[in-house]
């Protein structure tokens, strides 16, 4: 049965009576409406429909980027803490909710910590505040930078090093190893489980009280289960090795800048993927940049966003197709204003035109370009 968007935001509301006082509980929530004048824009990156930022229907729509959450942290010892946090959203229209991070962290030394458990790698400058709509300018960070990698957990250990200098120049870093089993999207559309095995990653940040400078570079192997590429398929065995999703590599690099100094806000991210050995596209690069401008609680900002692909195709006409869905060149210019309510809560404004061409296998110079444009709503809380 369906669920209200009430039953999804009703997740923040748990009592907090029942727990001990020296039990920190937290909690967020983003609803959001938006509008998309053009459903047909394009096939995004794992959607199962045409559309843009999971809009697909020309109709108001609240469950693509409506979600909430909360979050439990204790104190077990001067050296250990444990944090959990549930996060509810809409799957296919059904509010769900699920653990997203469930970890230990033990304090090795002043400046090292060691992280155990499920958590989200800090493969983006805000991996570890996507949940937190309320802590960023726009609505949704840029669709085009933020869907290259589509994990919301892993399961392993992260080691955290973390020093401030005399000049208040801070040197932050993490390294870590997991795996993960998701329910996730295919080229195709079809729905099947993920299963991600050797996911590792190495960043580092540079920041004081007005830059912040990143980088990093991360890795894993996914496997596709549930898929038979050679079952009445015309390729040759030769062929179908090359291209199953079995053990698959892909790595993602990325840099960063954030400068927020008196009112200018300046924020760009680079990113590269390549993925070996599969349907997908082999290579993608995304990129962005955003500048804002506070004027007490009035934000408007701006911003650039950019999706470039570069599929291989190998004359097999299954495969080829799969990498076609793939293979799309998208550009998003955006428009927001963001209207400080107080110091928990923030009412969000946005316009995006979104331009997709996607890769035509047949003959290159006859790509067809679709525009769509997005208006978006949104009220986002932090307690």
């Amino acid at each position: 049965m369906k669920k209200s968007l009430l039953s999804l935001v009703a997740v923040t509301a748990l009592s907090t009576t029942m727990f001990a006082s020296d039990v920190r509980v937290s909690g967020f929530a983003s609803v959001v409406g938006g509008y998309i004048d053009n459903a047909e824009v394009g096939a995004r990156t794992n959607a199962e429909e045409p559309g843009f930022g999971g809009y697909t229907s020309e109709s108001v729509e609240f469950q693509p980027d409506s979600f909430a959450g909360i979050q439990f942290s204790k104190s077990v010892t001067d050296d250990m803490s444990a944090t959990v946090q549930m996060v509810a959203r809409f799957e296919d229209e059904d509010a769900k909710v699920g653990l997203e991070w469930a970890y230990i962290n033990y304090n090795l030394s002043e400046d090292l910590t060691l992280q155990a458990g499920r958590f989200l790698p800090d493969m983006l400058l805000y991996s570890n505040t996507l949940n937190i709509g309320y802590s960023y300018l726009w609505i949704a960070p840029p669709t085009e930078t933020y869907t290259m990698t589509f994990m919301r957990y892993v399961d392993g250990a992260n080691l955290i090093y973390s020093h401030e200098f005399d000049n208040e120049m801070v040197l932050s870093s993490s390294a870590y190893f997991a795996n993960t089993n998701q329910k996730a999207k295919t080229a195709l559309g079809e729905t099947r489980d993920f299963e991600y095995k050797d996911i590792w990653g190495i960043s580092a940040q540079l920041s004081n009280e007005y830059v912040k400078l990143r980088a990093g570079v991360h890795g894993r192997s996914v496997t596709i289960n549930g898929i038979d590429w050679t079952d009445g398929s015309s390729r040759t065995p030769t062929q179908a090795d090359h291209i199953a999703f079995d053990d698959s590599k892909a790595i993602f690099t990325n840099v960063a800048l954030s400068v927020d100094y008196e009112d200018i806000i300046l924020i760009s991210e680079y990113t590269v993927k390549n993925i070996e050995d599969t349907v997908s596209v082999d290579e993608s690069t995304a990129y962005y940049a955003t500048l804002g401008y506070r004027m007490g609680k009035f934000t408007p900002h701006v911003t650039y966003s950019v999706l470039e692909s570069e599929p291989e195709y190998i004359d097999d006409s299954k495969v080829d197709a799969a990498r076609s869905i793939k293979a799309i060149d998208s550009e998003t210019i955006a428009v927001g204003l963001r209207y400080d309510l107080n110091m928990y809560s923030a009412l969000k404004f946005e316009y995006q035109n979104n331009s997709v061409t996607p890769h035509d296998k047949k003959d290159s110079t006859n790509q067809v370009q679709t525009d769509a444009n997005l208006y978006k709503i949104a009220l986002n809380i932090a307690f």
